[in-house]
């Protein structure tokens, strides 16, 4: 059944596809292309109870090992150990420790060439987006 709202923002459903990305053991696993019911405004994605199976299926294969996967690139940051370089106001990024680190980051994914700056992607992909942690 689609639903009829966002439960979180209230934006309009509509059919399409989701990314699924999910912590399973020790490892990340992300399932691409995922047909959902999905908010316009923020992204958020509904699946059926079908999909869910499929989903769970997936996850128990990938804990098992059953699966042959492409690798991909992720990056690992810990909370504790960014939120500590924090100096107490609002906005932690204005912390000197917190700006030399994160130039750190960004430089080495640039080095990568596979980095593509939040505030370059479409405008349609930041709305979906922007404020959202998966």
């Amino acid at each position: 059944m689609k639903p009829d709202r966002c439960t979180f923002c209230r934006g309009k459903i509509s059919e399409g596809k989701a990314e699924f990305l999910g912590k399973v053991g020790q490892k990340v696993l992300v399932i691409k292309g995922i047909p959902a019911y999905v908010c316009e405004d923020c992204g958020e994605a509904y699946y059926t109870p079908e999909v869910s199976g499929i989903i769970d299926g997936i996850r128990k294969d990938f804990s098992e090992s059953k699966l042959l996967l492409r690798p991909i690139a992720a990056g690992e940051l810990s909370f504790d150990e960014y939120a500590s370089a924090d100096d107490g106001r609002d906005d932690g990024r204005t912390d000197p420790e917190c700006e030399e680190f994160m130039e750190k980051q960004y430089k080495k994914l640039e080095e990568r060439k596979k980095f593509v700056p939040f505030e370059n992607l479409d405008v349609g992909y930041r709305k979906k987006h922007q404020g959202r942690s998966n």
